[in-house]
This record gives structure tokens, C-alpha cells and sequence, in this order.
């Protein structure tokens, strides 16, 4: 193996999950790490375990909220100022009317209006979806797929207690 072209690697060292190795013939190869922890992972019974989980394990707490008076200009700046990609929209009544998120701002912005002018119900996505936070990731999952939906607020006794993004899900199983 030429040092030269592959200058990070020495003979040998150790990754998370695996050893990569410069043979004598001067190939790479990969030799997996067998300890107990990392074969559990990749285990079908653990990925399983690990969807049955409950959504409240991975979704968004101690979030914000905007009003449905809200202009888009100040529901752009709390995106930001938050570092938030979507926020649910907050009727007078405390109930979540819907979601604002990267899809609807580019639509939004492509139609060129002000955003001075427009308030944040007209442009929510107003299919909002529930679930309570004992559903499981699994059970989630499948509804957002369903429904292709990328985000899901998640309430108790009809408060919002979290929001969970379709990645938010992805980034939890591909722990694995």
C-alpha cells in the first residue's frame, strides 16, 4: 500500500467498530471489532427493542412556539435566533393550528410576498398530526410515512410537550 496516498493511515488502528489493518500483499482490509456491545447493536432483537422505545426518548423538548398572528418575518427570526429547522404555529386558544418548516419558507419565498405582510396560519402546513408520548418510534414512523409528514407534535392532555422530526427517528436508528 502506497503510505503516500493514505497518509492517515498506519499499519494498524482502531476505529468505533472496526480495525482496518495494511496487510503483507499492501491491501486494506477490515476486521470488525467482536465485542459483545457492537454485535448487540447490529442484532435485528436490539433494532426492534429500539423502535418499541417510546417517542418522548427522542423527540424535541422545551420548545417554542409562534402565533398564528406571528408575520413570517418573526417566524423566521425565531427560527434562527432558536436554531430551529420548524416551529408550530399557536392559535389564540393555545392549540397547535400547524407547522412551519423549511418546506413551507421555500414556498413561501418563491411566490416572492412580503414577509412583513403575511401571517404565519396562512402559510402553516395545516395537516397537523398528534400522538401521545408513550406511541413507540415504530408506530410514529409508520404514521409520518403514511402520511408524509416530516414532523409530528407530541401532546398530553392536549399540551404540547414536544415535537419529533422524521430526523430526529432516522438519526435514533441509525445509531445502530
Amino acid at each position: 500500500m502506497d503510505k503516500q496516498a493514505f497518509p492517515i493511515l498506519d499499519d494498524e488502528r482502531w476505529t468505533d467498530r472496526a480495525k482496518i489493518v495494511d496487510s503483507q500483499h499492501g491491501d486494506i482490509h477490515v476486521e470488525r471489532d467482536s465485542s459483545n456491545e457492537i454485535e448487540a447493536a447490529h442484532e435485528p432483537a436490539a433494532i426492534d427493542l429500539k423502535l418499541q422505545q417510546p417517542i418522548s426518548s427522542v423527540m424535541t423538548r422545551n420548545l417554542r412556539t409562534v402565533y398564528a398572528e406571528d408575520t413570517v418575518e418573526i417566524v423566521e427570526e425565531t427560527l434562527q435566533k432558536l436554531g430551529y429547522a420548524s416551529i408550530p404555529v399557536q392559535g389564540s386558544n393555545g392549540i397547535i393550528v400547524g407547522m412551519i418548516g423549511p418546506q413551507e419558507l421555500a414556498h413561501f419565498f418563491s411566490e416572492n410576498k412580503n414577509p412583513k405582510a403575511v401571517q404565519a396560519w396562512e402559510i402553516s402546513c395545516c395537516t397537523t398530526f398528534e400522538v401521545s408520548p408513550d406511541e413507540s418510534i415504530e408506530a410514529v414512523s409508520t404514521l409520518m410515512t403514511e402520511k408524509k409528514v416530516e414532523y409530528i407534535a407530541v401532546t398530553e392532555l392536549g399540551e404540547l410537550i414536544g415535537v419529533v422530526s422524521a430526523l430526529d427517528i432516522l438519526e435514533e436508528i441509525s445509531k445502530f
